[in-house]
Formats: structure tokens, sequence, C-alpha cells
């Protein structure tokens, strides 16, 4: 069959108009396609973003209404407010409301603000009931007739209680308390206690906590502690350390640099310290006899030694006043007033002083006028602490890495 040219080109012409058609109405379902996606989409982004906006809403109202619960509960608390105070808190919650309204306009937010609108109401009605209800009781209650005056009665008779100034356990040893008059540095109210060394049952003890040296966080004891250890009667703060109340002693705590004898263990600690300038020294044999050495690097050694600690300054030799000798005197010990101690003797007389509101030169003044000889300052202000009898005269203060001490 012979196709004529012309109709072949117009049945080609229909087909590609069919394609076209075709390819259009793909092409719109496609796009219609999108359409509806987009808007499922959308709808569910919504329907998130209003559930996000719910739970925070819920979070929100639970917050507040948790915290109108507990204040509700807290009815005393409302009275130690007062009325001003609670109104002003009720109105900064109530200017809360119209915010989480906006948030969303649910029946769920619509009732939380209805509960929490009664709390509200409840919250001030009870205080306004026990307000009222407090003011009823005190409005009944009968107020007291005062009493008569009294008689004026006689003047008592004035009743004077004695503190105790001094004691003594023995014809060996005294404890007073009395004011100290010096030739040119004033008065001071003064602690002493003075033991005679001729006591045929007396030990002297100078001891440390640690027999040896130590560099930090040494340990340190109260002088009742060492006194007790003993079976003392008396004893006496011993020689300057590092507190740790003090900021410049961190990691050196409790240390100290001067040398003590420790009689119980029967070996010097910081012993090398025998050996500077500028520290003196106090020691006892086994007789109980004193001997002073105004510079520790004099000290040799003996046989027989029973007690000894060294420290700066010396403050008497032979009677005079011997503070000045010394460089390692600062202006803290020149200067500052608090209570200062010291030992020293006469004879056979020792000496344990604590003098109130002192410098160290005060000190060494006060311990002339009460005819001592020899004596050798000791640490002071907190760490100070003197026993007699086995109670606190002075302290306790802080605890200590040594002492003195004395048993019969």
């Amino acid at each position: 069959m012979r196709l004529n040219i012309k109709d072949w080109f117009k049945k080609l012409r229909s087909r590609f108009h069919f394609h076209i058609f075709l390819t259009a109405v793909f092409f719109l379902a496609f796009l219609g396609s999108l359409f509806i996606s987009s808007q499922l989409l959308s709808g569910e982004n919504q329907r998130y973003q209003n559930l996000l906006a719910q739970n925070k809403e819920i979070s929100q109202l639970n917050e507040i209404l948790s915290n109108y619960v507990e204040l509700r509960d807290k009815t005393d608390e409302y009275l130690a407010l007062g009325v001003d105070s609670t109104l002003r808190y009720y109105r900064t919650i109530l200017l809360k409301i119209p915010d989480i309204i906006k948030i969303g306009q649910n029946q769920l937010t619509l009732d939380l603000l209805a509960v929490l609108d009664g709390e509200l109401e409840n919250a001030l009605v009870t205080y306004q009931d026990q307000k009222v209800r407090l003011a009823e009781i005190a409005r009944l209650t009968p107020k007291p007739t005062p009493p008569p005056p009294p008689a004026p009665a006689p003047a008592p008779t004035p009743t004077t209680v004695k503190i105790p100034t001094s004691e003594s356990i023995n014809s060996y040893s005294k404890w007073e308390r009395k004011s100290v008059a010096t030739s040119n540095r004033g008065t001071f109210s003064t602690d002493i206690i003075t033991i005679n060394l001729k006591n045929p049952k007396l030990r002297i003890f100078t001891d440390t906590v640690s027999n040896k040296e130590c560099s930090n966080n040494c340990p340190v004891k109260s002088l009742s502690s060492f006194v007790s250890s003993v079976g003392g009667f008396a004893g006496i703060h011993g020689t300057y350390f590092c507190p740790p109340d003090y900021a410049s002693c961190s990691g050196k705590t409790n240390t100290f640099l001067s040398p003590v004898y420790d009689t119980i263990a029967g070996r010097w600690v910081n012993q090398t310290a025998l050996n500077w300038t500028d520290y003196a020294l106090i020691a006892f044999n086994t007789s109980n006899t004193a001997f002073f050495y105004p510079q520790v690097k004099s000290f040799g050694g003996f046989s027989g030694l029973r007690a000894a600690i060294g420290s700066y300054p010396g403050l008497l030799h032979n009677g005079n006043v011997i503070v000045g000798n010394y460089s390692t005197v600062d202006d803290k010990q020149k200067n500052v007033k608090g209570y200062r101690g010291g030992i020293g003797f006469t004879g056979s007389t020792l000496y344990l002083v604590i003098a109130r509101n002192a410098t160290v030169p005060d000190l060494a003044y006060v311990m002339r006028a009460l005819g001592i000889k020899e004596a050798l300052n000791l640490d002071g202000g907190g760490s100070s602490a003197l026993i007699y009898n086995g109670r606190y005269k002075v302290g306790p203060g802080r605890n200590l890495p040594n002492a003195v001490m004395f048993d019969q």
C-alpha cells in the first residue's frame, strides 16, 4: 500500500501532539503532588509548633502553680511577710497571667489558669482570716492589771566577791596575779609562778611533740596535755613557732627553729641552732640547777643535762636588760603590746611570767622589777598559756609544738 506523504506527515503531527499532551498531564500531576506534600508538611510543622508551645505553657503554669501551693501551705510565713509585701507578691504573679494566656488558648491552659486563680483567692482569704483571727484574739485577751508599786526595800548590804589572785599547793611553789610597776615602762598586770628549785621532788621537763626535726604540719598539743603527760602541776608555753592561722606560715605550719632538749626522748630537736647567733638559752641539770647563756653558741653542753630551751631574745643577764643586744628582735616585738611570756631565775628560785598588754622590752623590765637576774623571752600573744595546780591561769591559747613543765 502506498502511503501518501501528506497523510504520513499528518499522522506524525498527531502523535507528537499526543505526546505533548501526556507530558503536560504528567507534569501537572507532579506539581499537584508537590503542592499536596507541601501542605501536609506545613500542617505537621504547625502541629509540632503548637505542641511545643503547649508544653512550654504547661511547664510555666505548673511551675507557678507549684510555687503557690507551697506558699499557701505556709500561712505562718504570710504573717511574717506582712500585708503589703504579700499583696505585692500576688500582684507580680497576676501580671504574669496575660503572658501565659498569649501562649495558647486551648482548654488545658484555661483550666490551669482557673486553678491558679482559685489558689490565689484561697491564699488571700487564708491570709486575711489569719490576720482577723489574731486581731480578735488580741482584742479579747484581758490585759493584766499592773501590780501596785512595791514599798521601797531597805538598801541591801553590798556583797563583795573576791576573785582569787594567788594560790599555793605547798611551800615550794606559788601562783599569783598582781600589778607590777616598772621603773620607766609603766605598770603591768602579770601572772607569776615561782618554783623553789631546791624542792627534792621537783622534776623539770622541756618537751616537744615531735622528738625530731619537722618541716611542715608538725604535731602540736595543748599545754594541759603537756603537763598531764608527766603528771605535772605547772607549765608554760614554749618557743616561737609558725601557727596555722598565719598566712605566712603556709608550707611550714607549726614548725619552730629554736633548739629544745626533749627531756623524755633524751635528745635535741633543732640541735644545729645551738651554733646560731642572737639566740639565748636556759638549761637545767639533774640537780635542778639553772644555767643561762645570753648567746646559745656559748653553750658547750654538760653532763647530767635535764632540760633546756633556746629562744630570742634574752631579757636579763646579771639583772641588766639585754633585749637591745639582739638583732633578731623585730618591730612587732618592740612595739606591739599583748601577752608576753618569759622564764627566768634568781639563785634557786625559778619564775614563769606572763605580762599583759606588754611589749618584749616591757616584759624585760617587769621581770627585773620582780628581782629576776637571768631571763629568757618565750612566745606570747595567742600562744600564751600558763598552768598551775592543774588549771589554766592564762590560756589555753593555741596548741603548741613544745613547752616547759614541772612535776613534784
